[in-house]
């Protein structure tokens, strides 16, 4: 698991939202949280055995100038993986900070152009989720592209070694569901 460079995400709704996360169209996680609580904590689990594989915890902050923090949470171990945390710049475009298990800013997920942002915000998930994954030194780590389908679904491509894929994947989910709970 996680050896890849590039998953799929498939995401399906019901009575709340769940996504199947793919690598070599093999499924190796899956998720679901109900978008009727505000809760945005949730749970990674092996598709065949039904096994924790992740938790995310929410931390949330003091005060409203400052975004919540979401722990990725090694559910066999207990230790952190790493940090989503969403950046407060702007309303027309959304970024998130993903930051390894010493609290170092590894990547920043970064949505697309602006008009774009702003649509998806108006027509709900009808435009997909899409983003550029920066390393910290300011390079392209990576793509997520999503497809224009009745269901969302989106793929995340890394292009270097410099980030965790499980962080990647996982942080990238978590952004998602943040957007999905916001619209």
């Amino acid at each position: 698991m996680f050896e890849s460079r590039y998953y799929e995400v498939r995401r399906e709704f019901g009575f709340g939202t769940a996504y199947h996360i793919y690598e070599n169209q093999t499924p190796i996680l899956k998720t679901a949280y109900s978008t009727l609580q505000r809760s945005e904590s949730f749970r990674f689990s092996d598709p065949q055995t039904g096994t924790d594989q992740f938790g995310i915890r929410e931390t949330p902050t003091a005060t409203v100038d400052e975004a919540n923090t979401y722990d990725i949470i090694d559910a066999q171990t207990g230790e952190r993986v790493g940090t989503v945390r969403r950046n407060i710049i702007s309303h027309l475009q959304h970024e998130y900070t993903l930051s390894n298990d010493d609290g170092h800013i590894v990547a920043t997920l970064r949505e697309d152009r602006p008009p774009v942002a702003v649509a998806r915000r108006l027509l709900s998930s009808i435009l997909p989720f899409s983003c550029e994954i920066i390393a910290s030194g300011g390079t392209q780590a990576g793509i997520v592209t999503g497809a224009l389908s009745l269901r969302d679904q989106f793929s995340i491509e890394l292009f270097t070694t410099q980030i965790d894929p499980q962080l990647a994947v996982v942080g990238t989910i978590v952004a998602d569901a943040i957007e999905d709970i916001e619209l």
